[in-house]
């Protein structure tokens, strides 16, 4: 075939590709693996035609392309046939159920069905149907090679999809997506070669065309597998060879001696007598005639060598098949007892089966009834469990508003009780602030014992003159306010006596007389300690005359003056806080809270005061005595204020209850729950005042300390 014109003829290299195409397919199976040489002659044809743009060149390098793709696939699979006809169980033999495998053939067959695609799309552009058709000589010789191309293509469709959708079965759809979308553009490609073979005239005595589905197969779906067809493409049969004629020719043709004998004959017949020369050809052929019967007879001895050799080979062959045969139906007796004592137990197997699924059934039938009471009493209990869970629910909302509601009163009790107790914890504390006092007075005396003897402090001498003289001065601005406050006392007094003219309630009767008794106390007791506490300052300075100075007095002790003072000045804001409370009274603006924390900071004062004295006067000083005498009248006063205020509180409040004769439901309970929020703002109020009130205790002990250092 390669000395043919392949390169200078391009129907000869058409009718050549074609040829071997069919060779390739039909063939012996040494032919692809022979062929695979020549894979680069193939190229060489292919390069050289596909510069020729008119006639066969496009057709001849698609062609020489499908050929090489065939023998590249053939040479990856060796165990596929050249006709590409397996079996499901070749097919699953080839692939050795590797999902690898079988991703690489459907690939690799593609590619071929393209190359199949590509070179029919190209066949039929080609021809000028004005000028051809499928029964002329042209048209014919560019068809032919179709016909391999369409039962290659129908082997390649069925292998495809038996192969994908073991695929779809392994593997996640996502992955198989471009797998889908190519076989689904290819399967409408062969459907449209396939439909326009079928009206052409040329085809229809060569070939029956298979028909394809109208759409393709859903690989998502397993289940479809079960209904796919397989594509056949059938060819009619070809004639058989008359071997009769053949032979008879051949002994025609062959019958040389007997010809030339009657030539001999009527040669001799007709000049009557043999010529040497004719002697001399007869002996020469019967010379030839005897070597090739020898030659002959040879070669019939050979043959019949080779028959004998193959005869005994075919027989020992024989006797191999029937040992293997003899034993093979041993194991076929073996296996066939087997069977049928497998066949008995299974019989028993069988039966007590089928006695189980009979006591199985009852079984079902006592279970399901069991489960209908059983759902019924699980539906009865879940239901109950709901009301008892309502019950439970409504009664702990129940405890909890009886428990608020106990809380809410407790705490009430427990705030009132606090109130009440307050003025006895302010005096506790205000007792024991008076020790601790005098506690801090003993070690300052130690501390002023140490420091009179160093020398280091004489430099202030002369700043604790200078102090002395302002603590005159504040004696001074003290008698001052003094004469402010009686001046404040008088007014209130009138003020006091024409708002009693004019007003004629109890708890106003009581706030009169408590605004006078304050009056009296603060003008008689009060100024008469100022006097006495200025007293007890020349007192205490001529208990020590015969030993210093009042200079030399006030320099010793001038952290104690100060202290003395402080206490004095205290006890004035406090009146003065009492005045401006009880005014703000009178016109109605202020609290009785406001003289009840007054009067107990007065009280507090007049302590602080007492304690302030006792430090340095004697023990048996009248003036001292005077002083806690006024401390004590001073404190019984502030005491009858605070329970005066108290008892005018509740006079008012008492005149402010609330008539509930004429409330509605619902204007009970609002104002339950104003009250209750009324409370807890109270309550609220309460706790930050507290702190307030330690914040401004504290930052005034750290400046009480601040002056006393």
């Amino acid at each position: 075939m390669l000395r043919q014109p392949l390169q200078e003829n391009q129907i000869v290299a058409w009718k050549f590709c074609h040829v071997l195409h069919k060779v390739l397919r039909e063939g012996h199976a040494r032919v692809i693996v022979d062929s695979q040489r020549y894979r680069g002659k193939l190229e060489d044809i292919g390069k050289l035609w596909q510069h020729l743009r008119e006639g066969y060149g496009r057709l001849i390098q698609l062609y020489t392309r499908l050929l090489i793709t065939k023998l590249d696939y053939h040479k990856r699979n060796p165990r596929l046939p050249g006709n590409l006809h397996v079996t499901p169980e070749e097919l699953e033999a080839i692939g050795e159920n590797d999902i690898n495998i079988y991703f690489q053939m459907s690939v690799e067959m593609f590619d071929y069905m393209d190359d199949i695609l590509n070179l029919q799309h190209a066949v039929f552009g080609s021809l000028d149907l004005s000028r051809s058709n499928s029964m002329t000589p042209c048209g014919q010789c560019r068809l032919a090679p179709l016909i391999p191309c369409i039962q290659d293509a129908s082997q390649l469709y069925d292998c495809c999809v038996k192969i994908l959708f073991k695929l779809h079965g392994a593997l996640p759809a996502d992955t198989l997506t471009g797998h889908r979308d190519r076989f689904s553009k290819q399967f409408h490609e062969l459907k449209s070669f396939y439909n326009t073979i079928k009206h052409m005239q040329y085809f229809k005595h060569l070939i029956a065309i298979p028909s394809l589905p109208e759409n393709p197969p859903n690989f998502l779906i397993q289940a479809e597998l079960r209904t796919y067809v397989t594509p056949i493409v059938v060819l009619p049969p070809e004639e058989p060879i008359d071997h009769e004629t053949a032979i008879e020719n051949l002994i025609d043709t062959s019958d040389t001696g007997s010809f030339t004998g009657d030539q001999l004959d009527s040669t001799n017949t007709r000049n009557g007598s043999i010529s040497p020369d004719a002697l001399a050809e007869r002996d020469s052929l019967i010379d030839h005639l005897y070597q090739v019967n020898g030659r002959q007879r040879q070669e019939i001895n050979r043959f019949l060598i080779e028959h004998q050799q193959i005869i005994a080979d075919l027989r020992s062959r024989v006797l191999e098949l029937e040992s293997i045969l003899s034993s093979k139906s041993n194991e076929i007796v073996t296996e066939k007892q087997t069977c049928q004592k497998l066949m008995k137990e299974n019989v028993t197997i069988l039966e007590r089966y089928q006695e189980m699924e009979g006591k199985n059934e009852v079984i079902e039938e006592k279970f399901k009834k069991l489960k209908d009471v059983y759902s019924k009493l699980r539906e009865e209990h879940i239901s109950l469990i709901r009301k008892k869970a309502e019950l439970d629910k409504e009664w702990g909302g129940l405890k909890i508003l009886r428990e608020q509601s106990e809380r809410r009163t407790l705490k009430a009790e427990e705030r009132l009780q606090e109130l009440l107790q307050g003025q006895g914890s302010a005096e506790q504390e205000t007792q024991k602030v008076t020790q601790a006092r005098k506690d801090l007075e003993d070690v300052r005396k130690r501390l002023d014992a140490v420091q009179t003897e160093n020398l280091a402090l004489a430099a202030k001498i002369d700043f604790i003159t200078s102090e002395k003289t302002a603590l005159e001065g504040d004696l001074h601005d003290l008698l001052v306010q003094k004469e402010e406050l009686d001046l404040r006392i008088v007014n209130l007094e009138t003020d006091a006596e024409r708002s009693r003219n004019q007003v004629k309630t109890d708890a106003n009767t009581a706030l009169f007389d408590l605004l006078r008794y304050v009056g009296q106390i603060t003008r008689g007791r009060f100024w008469s300690k100022i006097e006495s506490e200025r007293t007890d300052l020349g007192f205490l300075h001529g208990t020590n005359e015969g030993t210093a100075s009042a200079t030399e007095f006030y320099k010793r002790n001038h952290q104690w003056s100060e202290g003395l003072i402080s206490a004095a000045k205290a006890i004035a804001m406090g009146a003065n806080f009492l005045l401006e409370a009880a005014d703000k009274v009178v016109l109605g603006n202020g609290k009785f809270e406001q003289l009840v924390v007054a009067s107990q900071g007065i009280a507090a004062s007049t302590a602080q005061l007492v304690v302030a004295s006792r430090v340095k006067a004697d023990r048996s000083s009248n003036n001292l005595i005077e002083v806690s005498k006024a401390s004590r009248e001073v404190t019984q006063a502030t005491a009858n204020v605070v329970a005066t205020a108290k008892s005018c509180n509740h006079l008012v409040e008492e005149n402010e209850d609330l008539d509930m004769s004429s409330l509605s439901l619902h204007q009970a309970k609002r104002l339950e729950m104003e009250a209750q929020v009324r409370i807890l703002e109270l309550e609220q109020a309460l706790e930050t005042e507290r702190l307030r009130l330690a914040a401004l205790r504290r930052y005034h002990y750290q400046l009480d300390g601040d002056n006393e250092a």
